[in-house]
Formats: structure tokens, C-alpha cells, sequence
């Protein structure tokens, strides 16, 4: 695994957050993700998510290797994969979440990829925010299928951030990515980390999250107070202020929010660290 890197903190953890990285193999065809996204669709249904059972399903009936089981608990500097698993309650009320909702709607319930969380389909892929067994601050997990990165950028590339409604400059990170078996691209981007680095407030309330097809190269305090996020593009260095400058980076990827408080307030109430950050605030951390 790619060593893991740390960006400079430009402002308190209520404003940017910084990430981990790793790598996979890039995404060989859609249709090659999504035939083996339907096989563990069915092995999912078949067998009601139940181990051994669907584990076993997948290796007999998909081009997949089911998620390798974790033999050494990870440390909370440095978390790594696979983070999904038992929550630490039963499932909050009836479990709405299917990949055949309408694209931007947000539920609560399982994806048969990235486990049990609220999310909402975009495409091909689905974005949203799971709740691993914690370990340590490490409580909250923002997901996103591969097929979400932005066309201009690269599994290892520094991704650039932000929310719009209001606007607010989230971050250049990179994401870990984790890998799902044999079939080139089925696998998950990854944040992982406390309630206000994953930026869950900010994912509740704010209208959309956009993930710029350029790369990151880093936040500067502007003269004014503000601050100013600089692409990389192929013209040269872009700064980001406002929501108005976001027009100069065209195929930018907008997951919207509209609906998601309800869904991760679900999610909140089978994780009980999870609930209890979000209620101290992001200010605890300070």
C-alpha cells in the first residue's frame, strides 16, 4: 500500500479536512462493472446479505473475490481496509435504500458495494456516508463509487472539493480506494475519519457537494480574510473563490444533498460514536 500522505491544515477542522490515499487498477469497461454489480445484486437478494452464505454465493456465481477479512485491527492513524461490518445496533426502521431509486434521492439501507449507510444513486455508482465500527475519533465514512471521479482525474490524483448552497471550499485530499475483487473498477472511493473531518454537518445541510475535474494544489488565505482553492488544469493554475468561479473547470461531478439529513439521521441511530460527535459539534476537536 501506497504510503500515506498529510496536506498542510489551512484553518480548524470545522472548515477543511485532509486524507489518505492508496491506489487500484483503473475501470476496464461499464459494462464489465456493472455485469458483476448485477451478479452480487443477486447474490445479495438471495441470500438477505447473510454470511457465509453470500460470500459464498459470490465466489461461485460472480467474476469477484469477496472483500478479504481484516486479520489485524488497523491503527487509528493510519485506518485501512475493508471497514465494513456490524453496526453497533439493529437497523433503524425499515430500510429503504435500492440501487433502482431514482437518480438523486437520498435512503437509508444497504448497498450491496459500500455496505449499509444512506446514500443516493448517481449513474452508474452511488455516493454516501457509512458507519464502520469506530476506532478511536475514527467513527464516520464517506463513500463513493469509482465510476464518480471526475473523467479528467486519476485513482491517484489530489481531488479538490466543495459544497455549494451555501458555497464553502472543503479540500484537496486524496481518497483511499478500496478494491472489491478481480473485476477492474469495482471498488470504492474512501474518507474515513471523525464526523467533522468526513464533514457530515456540512453533507446534512449543505445543497450539493462537487468534485472538480482538476486536481487539487492546494488553499491559500486570500488578503481579503477569505480563501481561494488552486487547480491544476491544462491551461495552467485556476483559483476557486466563489461558486461563480466554478464555471471555469467544466465536467465538475455534482452529488446533490437534497433529502441526505434525513437518510445519515437514520444512520445516526444505530451508531451511537457517530451520534455523539455530531452532538458535541465540530468545535469539540479544536
Amino acid at each position: 500500500m501506497p504510503g500515506h500522505r498529510h496536506l498542510p491544515k489551512f484553518a480548524s477542522a470545522s472548515l477543511f479536512a485532509f486524507f489518505i490515499a492508496s491506489s487500484l487498477v483503473p475501470p476496464a469497461s461499464a459494462q464489465d462493472y456493472m455485469e458483476a454489480q448485477r451478479c452480487v445484486w443477486r447474490c445479495n437478494e438471495a441470500t438477505g446479505g447473510r454470511q457465509p452464505a453470500y460470500d459464498q454465493c459470490i465466489a461461485r456465481s460472480c467474476d469477484i473475490e469477496p472483500e478479504p477479512k481484516q486479520s489485524k485491527k488497523p491503527s487509528v492513524a493510519a485506518p485501512t481496509g475493508p471497514l465494513t461490518g456490524p453496526m453497533s445496533g439493529p437497523m433503524s426502521g425499515k430500510a429503504d435504500y435500492s440501487t433502482d431509486l431514482p437518480e438523486g434521492q437520498w435512503a437509508y439501507g444497504t448497498h450491496p458495494v459500500m455496505g449499509r449507510g444512506a446514500f443516493v444513486n448517481i449513474g452508474a455508482g452511488a455516493f454516501g456516508v457509512t458507519c464502520p465500527p469506530p476506532q478511536g475519533r475514527y467513527v464516520s465514512s464517506v463513500r463513493m463509487s469509482q465510476f464518480l471521479k471526475p473523467a479528467g482525474l486519476t485513482d491517484t490524483s489530489v481531488f479538490a472539493t466543495a459544497f455549494t448552497g451555501p458555497f464553502q471550499i472543503d479540500s484537496v485530499q486524496t481518497w483511499t480506494v478500496k478494491s472489491k475483487g478481480k473485476v477492474a473498477g469495482y471498488g470504492y472511493y474512501e474518507i474515513f475519519s471523525d464526523i467533522c473531518t468526513t464533514r457530515i454537518p456540512e453533507l446534512m445541510t449543505s445543497g450539493s457537494y462537487v468534485l472538480f475535474n482538476a486536481e487539487g494544489h492546494g488553499i491559500e488565505q486570500t488578503p481579503d480574510g477569505g480563501y481561494a482553492m488552486t487547480l491544476k488544469t491544462a491551461h495552467g493554475m485556476v483559483a476557486i473563490k466563489s461558486e461563480a468561479d466554478m464555471v471555469q473547470i467544466p465536467g465538475n461531478r455534482v452529488i446533490p444533498l437534497s433529502g441526505s439529513t434525513k437518510a445519515i439521521r437514520r444512520l445516526m441511530a444505530e451508531c451511537p460514536a457517530f451520534r455523539q460527535q455530531v452532538t458535541e459539534g465540530c468545535e469539540a476537536d479544536d
